[in-house]
């Protein structure tokens, strides 16, 4: 994976990844699929990813107040 400057198009499209053609291919069908451009599906990923594995807080408030459904 490689990030270059690309200072020839618009502000929003400065940055270019390269990554190995096998997983460019599956993000951009997976971009198509979706209907989104894969440079948003791949925000969305590295988002969930550190979110996931606590990098970055979670968006949104927890809600401990309420009781929930089902045994822990």
């Amino acid at each position: 994976m490689n990030f270059q400057p690309d200072r020839s198009g618009p502000v929003a499209q400065r940055w270019r990844l390269d990554l190995e053609p096998r997983t460019d291919e599956a993000l951009k069908g997976l971009a198509a699929e979706m209907a989104r451009p894969k440079l948003d599906l791949i925000e969305t990923i590295l988002n969930e990813w550190l979110v996931t594995n606590a990098y970055l807080p979670v968006p949104y408030a927890l809600d401990e107040e309420n009781p929930a459904e089902g045994n822990a």
